[in-house]
C-alpha cells in the first residue's frame, strides 16, 4: 500500500480515483482488525473453545479459520466418532490404502 499512496497520477481524476481506492482498501483493512478483535474476545467465553484451541495446533490454522470450521461443524459432543463428522459432510468413511491414486467407481 505504501507504493500506491507514493503515485502520482498525471490526470487529475485518476488520482482521486486512485486516492479512494487507498482509502477504501485502509478502511477494509481496519475493519477486519476490528472483526478478528471481536472474534477473539467472544472466544474467551465461547464454550467450544478448547475445540478452536485444538484446531489452532494444526500449522496454519488461526483464530478465525478454526472458529469458522468449528461453528460449522456444530456440536462436537453428539458425535460419538469421527466417522460419522466425515460421513455427514460427505467424505468416505476410512481411504484403503490400496486404492489411493486409483479413480473412485460412482456409487
Amino acid at each position: 500500500m505504501n507504493y500506491l499512496r507514493g503515485i502520482t497520477m498525471p490526470d487529475k481524476a485518476h488520482q482521486i480515483v486512485l486516492e479512494d481506492y487507498v482509502i477504501a482498501v485502509d478502511a477494509g483493512v481496519a475493519r477486519v482488525k476490528r472483526l478478528v478483535a471481536h472474534m477473539g474476545q467472544g472466544l474467551e467465553t465461547w464454550s467450544r473453545k478448547p475445540h478452536v484451541e485444538a484446531l489452532m495446533a494444526y500449522r496454519g490454522f488461526q483464530t478465525v479459520a478454526a472458529m469458522t470450521v468449528i461453528s460449522e461443524l456444530g456440536d462436537l459432543s453428539r458425535r460419538r466418532k469421527a466417522v460419522s463428522t466425515r460421513s455427514e459432510r460427505g467424505a468416505p468413511a476410512a481411504v484403503n490404502k490400496r486404492s489411493v491414486g486409483k479413480p473412485v467407481p460412482e456409487r
